[in-house]
């Protein structure tokens, strides 16, 4: 496999709409289930380039600024 072994990532995109803060939520393939974005980690990157690649994979956003807050283990 090229990815660790249970590393996950998810990723909290905030954003304003009409003077409202929001967050960003995928809906999974029509289901009306909802989730962060998220993705696992490559064996040979960095969580922060996991986390951009994964922004890119599901959403198609690049070139945002990210910056992590907190790990979970």
């Amino acid at each position: 496999s090229v990815y660790l072994p249970h590393i996950a990532i998810d990723l909290v995109i905030f954003g304003f709409h009409e003077s409202q803060l929001k967050i960003l939520l995928l809906e999974y393939q029509n289901t009306n289930l909802f989730a962060l974005p998220a993705g696992f980690v490559k064996i040979d990157e960095d969580l922060n380039k996991a986390a951009h690649r994964s922004l890119t994979e599901r959403t198609g956003l690049h070139d945002l600024y990210l910056e992590q807050y907190y790990v979970f283990g």
